[in-house]
């Protein structure tokens, strides 16, 4: 993957198991990166100290705070597990559906990451 540290890639999910990997191979080849978590005080020491790295508040079923994560962002990875949010009516209904429809809104502002 040839990626530069003028794209600023979004990871939805990043304080997951499967975000951190992303957030971490990201980084090792020379990506910035926005961690996107719910509690970012709870992240403080997960992540390596790399000014490549911002973590910032963000919850994929907010519109509002999920749009001001994705600011400005080059790519997103979508890493979030909808087991985080048991108890909702339905997961695919409540959180992934309306999750992927945002996304899909901030599409024009994405690039592929790879040739």
């Amino acid at each position: 993957m040839k990626v530069s540290s003028s794209q600023l890639i979004a990871v939805l999910g990043a304080g997951g198991p499967s975000g951190k990997l992303c957030v971490q191979q990201l980084l090792d080849v020379g990506a910035s990166v926005r961690a996107v978590v719910r509690s970012p005080a709870n992240y403080k020491g997960a992540f390596a100290d790399d000014p490549a790295l911002e973590i910032v508040k963000g919850d994929v079923t907010d519109r509002e705070s999920l749009s001001a994560a994705l600011e400005g962002v080059t790519g997103i990875i979508f890493a979030a597990s909808s087991s985080t949010y048991f108890g909702a009516k339905s997961v695919e209904n409540e959180v992934c559906l309306p999750s992927n429809c945002q996304l899909l809104k901030l599409q024009h502002s994405s690039k592929y990451l790879w040739d």
